[in-house]
C-alpha cells in the first residue's frame, strides 16, 4: 500500500487537471459561443417581425391595385359620380377589405372623396388630420406617373398606419394618370396579435415617440432609433431582439420588439453541470480502475486471471465516459469551430477527440478479445473479392505508413478467386497485421499479397522491419505476449491473439512464414475459397520476402 498511494494520488491529480481543462473549455469558450448563437437568433427573429409587418403592406397593395385599375374609379375621380359612392363606398366595403381609410384624389391632386370606418365596429370614423396633411397637394406620396406606387408606414398623432397610394388607371392598366387612390389601415393590437400567431413569436411594435414604450428600447436602439438592429439580455431566462422600421419618409418610426426564452443558454448551463458531474465520475472511475490495475501488475502469479476480471469490469466502466468525452470534443470541433474561429480552440478540440478515439480503440481491443473467447462475436460468411477489399484499403494504409516514411505495396490481382469469409473481420485482421508490421518497421516497405492455393487463399503481410528470433516467434500469437521492446512500442499484446482467433473462426489459420532479426517478417493467414470459384490463372509460387514481424506486439 505504501507504494500504491503516491501512484493513486498522481493519477487523481492528473484526472483533476484534465477535468479542469475540459470545464474551462466549456465555461469560457463554448458558453460564449452559445450566447452568440442566441443573440443571432434573436436578431433574426426581430427581422422576421419586421418582415411580417412588411408583408401586410404587400397584401394591402394587392387590394388597392384592384381598385386603382378600374374604369369606375377612373371616371369617379373626375366626375365624382354619386352612384359609385353608393355602390362601393359603404362601411361594409371597407370592413370586408380590412381598410380603415380610403382617399381619392384626381389628377390635379385635389381630394375628391374620403371614407373612414372602424373595422371592428363597422361604424363611421373621421379621417385623422395628420393623414390628410401627409397627402396634401404636392406631397411626394401622391402618384406622379402611371408606374409608381407609394407605400409604407406613417406615424399619425396617436396611431400608426400602413398605406398604399396607387395611380388611378383604366381597367386595361393604361394611362394617362387620372389621380391617386389611397388605402390605409391602422396597426392595431389585434393586428399585432395576428402577426404573433402567424410568426410564432412573442412580438410587439412600439412607436419610437410612445411614452409608454419599454425602457429597454431606448437603451438598446439609442435615441431616435440610431441602431437598426440590437439585442439585449434581460435576465438569465429572457433575451430581447429589436428591429427599427422606417416610415415612408425614411425616418425611424417603429421598433419591432421580440422576446424569447433563453433556451440555448439554459441548455448550455445544463450541459456544463452534467459535464462536471460526468468528469467527477470519470475521476473516481479512473482512480478505481488504476488502483485495480496496480494490484494486478504487482500480482504476477495471477496476471491473466486478474486481467480478465479487470477488463470485464473496467472496459465497460471506461467506455461510457470515454464516449462522452469524444462526443463533447466533436461537439466543440464541428458545431462551434466556425462560430469561435480560434485556431487554438480547433487544436484543443482535435487533440481531445484524437485522445478519446485512441483510448476507445484500446478498450475495443480488450472487449474484442473477451467476446471472442466467449464466442459472442457473430460471423457472416459470404463470398467476396479479396483483391477488391485489399485495394480499397490501400489509401488508408498508405496514409498511415506515410508518417514513418514506409511504402505500402498491394499485390492482389483482380483475377484472384473469391473467398468465403466475413469481409469485415478479414479487414480487421489485415489492419491488425499491417499495424503490427508498421510498429516495427522504420524504413523500407510493407507488402500485402494474396495467392490462391488449391481450396484456400494465402494472404501474406511482409515487412522489412526488425524481425524476431525463434523464441519470440513461438509466443507470437499468445494472449498478452509481446516482444521485450525497450522503447515505447509495447502494446496490449492482444492484436495478433485476436487476429488468430478471428481467422480460426472463419475456417483458416495463421502463422509466421519467415522472420529473422534485422531482416523482417512475413506473416501469412489462410481463408477458404468460395465454392465453385475456379482459379482463372495459376499464380507462380514465389518465396515470400523475409521481413520483420509486425510481430504480434500490437
Amino acid at each position: 500500500m505504501k507504494g500504491k498511494s503516491p501512484l493513486i494520488w498522481a493519477i487523481g491529480c492528473v484526472a483533476l487537471a484534465v477535468a479542469g481543462i475540459f470545464y474551462a473549455a466549456i465555461a469560457f469558450v463554448i458558453n460564449p459561443a452559445f450566447d452568440k448563437v442566441e443573440r443571432q437568433r434573436a436578431t433574426l427573429n426581430a427581422s422576421r417581425a419586421a418582415d411580417a409587418l412588411s408583408s401586410r403592406i404587400d397584401i394591402l397593395q394587392f387590394k388597392v391595385t384592384d381598385w386603382a385599375s378600374w374604369d369606375d374609379t377612373y371616371n369617379f375621380v373626375e366626375n365624382h359620380n354619386a352612384a359609385f359612392i353608393k355602390s362601393n363606398l359603404q362601411n361594409n366595403s371597407l370592413t370586408n377589405l380590412g381598410i380603415n381609410y380610403m382617399l381619392f384624389y384626381n389628377e390635379r391632386q385635389q381630394l375628391v372623396e374620403k371614407k373612414g370606418v372602424d373595422v371592428n365596429s363597422g361604424d363611421d370614423t373621421s379621417i385623422p388630420a395628420s393623414l390628410l396633411e401627409a397627402f396634401k397637394p404636392g406631397s411626394k406620396l401622391l402618384a406622379k406617373d402611371t408606374s409608381t406606387t407609394q407605400k409604407g408606414l406613417l406615424e399619425l398623432d396617436d396611431q400608426t398606419v400602413q398605406f398604399v397610394a396607387a395611380p388611378v388607371l383604366n381597367s386595361n392598366g393604361d394611362g394617362p394618370l387620372h389621380g391617386t387612390i389611397v388605402f390605409a389601415q391602422i396597426l392595431s393590437s389585434s393586428d399585432v396579435k395576428d402577426l404573433a400567431d402567424v410568426t410564432h413569436l412573442q412580438l410587439a411594435y412600439w412607436r419610437l415617440n410612445d411614452p409608454k414604450r419599454p425602457s429597454d428600447i431606448t437603451s438598446a436602439v439609442g435615441p431616435g432609433g440610431a441602431i437598426n438592429t440590437a439585442t439585449k439580455v434581460l435576465s438569465s431566462n429572457e433575451i430581447v431582439g429589436y428591429q427599427v422600421i422606417k416610415d415612408a419618409y425614411g425616418q425611424p418610426a417603429v421598433v419591432a420588439r421580440i422576446e424569447q426564452i433563453r433556451d440555448i443558454h439554459q441548455v448550455a448551463q445544463t450541459a456544463i453541470l452534467q459535464f462536471a458531474l460526468i468528469m467527477c465520475l470519470i475521476i473516481v472511475l479512473t482512480i478505481i480502475a488504476f488502483s485495480v490495475l496496480f494490484n494486478m501488475i504487482t500480482a504476477r502469479d495471477k496476471t491473466i486471471a486478474l486481467k480478465n476480471e479487470f477488463f470485464s469490469i473496467a472496459n465497460h466502466e471506461l467506455r461510457t465516459p470515454l464516449t462522452v468525452i469524444r462526443n463533447y470534443a466533436q461537439l466543440m470541433k464541428f458545431q462551434f469551430s466556425k462560430t469561435i474561429n480560434d485556431p487554438k480552440f480547433d487544436h484543443m478540440a482535435e487533440s481531445i477527440d484524437q485522445a478519446g478515439q485512441q483510448l476507445i480503440g484500446v478498450v475495443n481491443v480488450y472487449l474484442d478479445a473477451a467476446r471472442l473467447e466467449a464466442g459472442k462475436i457473430p460471423f457472416t460468411a459470404q463470398p467476396f473479392s479479396l483483391s477488391s477489399l485489399a485495394n480499397n484499403l490501400v489509401s488508408q494504409l498508405r496514409a498511415t505508413a506515410k508518417t514513418k516514411g514506409v511504402s505500402v505495396n498491394i499485390e492482389c490481382p483482380p483475377e484472384l478467386p473469391q473467398v468465403l469469409a466475413d469481409a469485415e473481420r478479414v479487414q480487421q485482421v489485415i489492419l491488425n497485421l499491417f499495424g503490427n508490421a508498421l510498429k516495427f518497421t522504420d524504413t523500407g516497405s510493407i507488402t500485402i499479397k494474396g495467392e490462391a492455393d488449391k481450396d484456400k487463399m494465402n494472404v501474406y503481410v511482409t515487412d522489412t522491419g526488425r524481425g524476431m528470433d525463434m523464441a519470440a516467434q513461438a509466443q507470437l500469437f499468445q494472449r498478452y505476449k509481446q516482444t521485450e521492446a525497450k522503447d515505447a512500442l509495447r502494446g496490449s499484446g492482444l492484436g495478433l491473439f485476436i487476429s488468430k482467433k478471428l481467422v480460426e473462426q472463419m475456417g483458416g489459420s495463421i502463422r509466421v512464414a519467415s522472420s529473422a532479426p534485422g531482416i523482417g517478417t512475413t506473416l501469412v493467414f489462410t481463408l477458404p475459397l468460395a465454392p465453385n470459384t475456379p482459379i482463372a490463372t495459376p499464380l507462380p509460387a514465389t518465396e515470400p520476402v523475409k521481413g520483420p514481424p509486425s510481430a504480434g506486439q500490437v
